[in-house]
């Protein structure tokens, strides 16, 4: 991603500006480095720490994604109970729907990125829950040709239907 963090950095501050209004609780950048993690409602704060960021070392991308998708999951399960019991009482909101918005080159492990995705498809199906309660939107950055055809098989190969 280094070739292109003058891109990325650019892309996003446009990308967080637009889409800032439509997160309530706030918006969060997420880092494949472990424990970069910053939520703002604004998204100036947001661009400068991405400025202040540096695209080297080893990142775990299938980890950080499965990490973020099971914490929504387990708010969609913990929703799920409290839903079951208090029916009778109340009409109950499933949490704010999740939005992923991904800037990669796409290389990285198939099978592991594919997995959470999988697994939280499932779960919104399990539920019956919308198909705009979760999006996740793969911003390549790049022609590697390993890059794009693990996005394109994320983007319409996963055999997934709801």
């Amino acid at each position: 991603m280094a070739p292109h963090w003058q891109e990325v950095q650019q892309l996003f501050a446009v990308l967080a500006y637009t889409v800032k209004k439509a997160d309530r609780d706030g918006m969060e950048l997420i880092f494949t480095t472990p424990g970069r993690e910053i939520r703002n409602k604004s998204s100036q704060p947001l661009a400068r720490e991405l400025m202040k960021h540096e695209p080297n070392g080893t990142y775990d991308f299938e980890n950080r994604l499965s990490s973020v998708l099971s914490k929504y999951a387990h708010k969609l399960t913990q929703w799920d109970s409290r839903r079951g019991i208090m029916s009778r009482f109340i009409s109950s909101s499933p949490p704010p729907p999740l939005n992923l918005y991904i800037f990669t080159n796409g290389i990285w492990h198939m099978t592991k990125a594919a997995n959470p995705i999988k697994m939280l498809v499932e779960k919104l199906i399990k539920l019956n829950l919308p198909h705009h309660q979760v999006g996740i939107q793969f911003i390549r950055f790049g022609n590697h040709p390993v890059g794009i055809s693990q996005l394109e098989f994320l983007d319409s190969k996963m055999g997934l239907t709801w």
